[in-house]
């Protein structure tokens, strides 16, 4: 049997009869739907759904105020992740009011984009500044030059400090420009001093709609006879969501320029990606693991019981499991396919480095975790989330009365060994978390903190003292306070198909 390969993200209401192990009190039954009020008609599907396919159904509280409003509701029955007392628990799940925003965030498309990525530091007692950590291509942004390692101290003419910055910020995005005041920075941890200096004042076009292609950057390297090639992908999506399958085409056909090149290295950069569709990670994995051979599992998924044990007397056991894969298949909206194309494998890496940060999440440890079994794989940065489970997208489609979407966890993943044991995430071979060397290069220019050191364990050069996540390395006058990445519709989340 051939498996339906779409992976949706959309999922429309659908009445699966199956008998689930669940504590909740079932939806009432020959109710009127107009006899509701809005908040009950939505929380009745919520509680449907969530019944039905939620991970840990059998944890869903017997009594539910179903008059709150929807996302209060939601979180109500989430069997909530806890260090002591439930450190199985759900630190995933979410809900959001209007599910065109949502598919279209899932799918890299942003409103009110600035054109680039930041983080944030405070400084001294009260100050704050914003560090460039990547500029999105074809934005004007990028036009007017604003560089990754950049730091800002105001937008809109406003300094940045802790009591401020999150809400100046969202307020700035809102209009149709955003000045910065920039700086290159210069931290000094010997004597603990942030240096700012080539002061600028850009004003940057904000973007009403920006579909970010996942491909940031694919280039190649002859390094000391060895032939490298450089991939920063930082999300999982197929498209835009116009079901073009136009990103994992591009993905493919960047594997195929990688060849073309004669490249056997390879340095697969995911310190920004922090999850998206099982399809794609299937791709990428199948494109670079060494060996490929469609019959090897990369993944396998364990459902809540009643589900699990649905799929397995509808569809067998094997149904569970994701196989890799040498063909990439476009589908339509409604799961039907349009057209296949051949799926290039990069060949027998002698090399395979994967540089990750703290936004590393969900499915690039999928990634990680799928391709342990069959290849060597060295990793370079920052200790990774630890996200060994998947979610999906529940909406209902053209009902004026909902416009909800649910992302609620429906699986654990392993791979073909059984493995998912890294909720504390992935330790890195080469522990650098790259959080106070500044100033930062340029993704892609050679003497980059992770890029040299990646590298370096390729042409077998003598590495530098590996930094560690000791507190002494974070000064005492600066301190990390988030991130724009930690507020992508996409971040932490592996979008799974319900099968």
């Amino acid at each position: 049997m051939k498996k339906n390969r779409s992976f949706a993200i959309f999922l429309s209401i659908v009445v699966i009869l199956l008998s689930v192990s669940c504590t909740k009190e079932a939806p009432a039954v020959g109710v009127d739907p107009d006899d509701m009020t809005i908040n009950q008609y939505v929380n009745h599907w919520i509680l449907e759904e969530m019944g039905t396919y939620y991970l840990w159904n059998n944890k869903i509280p017997s009594r539910l105020d179903d008059t709150i409003d929807p996302e209060s509701y939601f979180d109500s029955m989430l069997y909530k992740y806890d260090q002591y007392l439930r450190p199985d628990g759900d630190r995933f799940s979410w809900i959001q009011d209007n599910y065109l925003e949502l598919l279209e965030q899932l799918s890299g498309v942003a409103s009110n984009e600035p054109g680039f990525e930041y983080k944030w530091y405070g400084y001294n007692d009260n100050d704050v500044f914003g560090e460039i950590a990547y500029v999105k291509k074809e934005t004007e942004a990028q036009a007017l030059g604003l560089k990754r390692g950049q730091v800002f101290t105001h937008v809109n003419n406003i300094k940045l400090t802790t009591s401020n910055y999150q809400t100046v910020m969202s307020e700035a995005k809102q209009n149709p420009s955003i000045t910065l005041k920039v700086f290159d920075a210069l931290l000094d941890l010997d004597a603990s001093e942030l240096y700012f200096d080539n002061e600028q004042n850009l004003t940057i076009k904000t973007l009403s709609r920006y579909a970010e292609n996942p491909i940031h950057l694919d280039t190649v390297y002859s390094v000391k006879g060895k032939t490298i090639g450089y991939l920063v992908y930082n999300f999982f999506a197929p498209d835009s969501g116009d079901e073009t399958g136009s990103y994992d085409l591009d993905l493919n056909n960047a594997i195929a320029k990688f060849t073309d090149n004669g490249v056997d290295n390879l340095i697969l950069d995911l310190r920004y990606n922090s999850g998206g569709r099982v399809s794609s990670a299937i791709y990428l994995s199948s494109m670079i693991v060494r060996g490929l051979d469609i019959n090897n599992i990369f993944c396998q998924m364990e459902y809540n019981k009643g589900y699990n044990d649905w799929i397995i007397e509808r569809y067998g056991a094997d149904y569970l499991k994701d196989p890799f894969t040498n063909t990439i298949t476009v589908y339509d909206k409604e799961g039907n396919e349009k057209r296949e194309h051949n799926l290039n494998n990069i060949g027998n890496l002698q090399n395979l480095i994967i540089l990750t940060g703290n936004w590393t999440a969900s499915a690039s440890e999928m990634v990680i975790n799928g391709l342990k079994p069959y290849m060597d794989l060295y990793l370079a940065g920052n200790v990774t989330i630890g996200k060994n489970v998947a979610s999906s997208t529940f909406y209902v489609e053209n009902d004026s009365k909902n416009k909800w979407g649910m992302q609620p966890i429906i699986a654990k993943y392993y791979n073909s060994q059984g493995k998912s044991d890294f909720t504390s995430g992935f330790t890195p071979d080469y522990l650098d978390p790259d959080t106070w060397n500044m100033p930062k290069k340029e993704l892609g220019d050679i003497d980059e903190a992770l890029l040299d050191i990646a590298i370096r364990q390729i042409t077998g050069e003598a590495l530098p003292a590996p930094q560690t996540r000791s507190l002494h390395l974070a000064p005492s006058f600066m301190r990390e306070m988030g991130s724009s990445l930690d507020h992508k519709a996409w971040s932490n989340q592996i979008i799974a198909r319900k099968r």
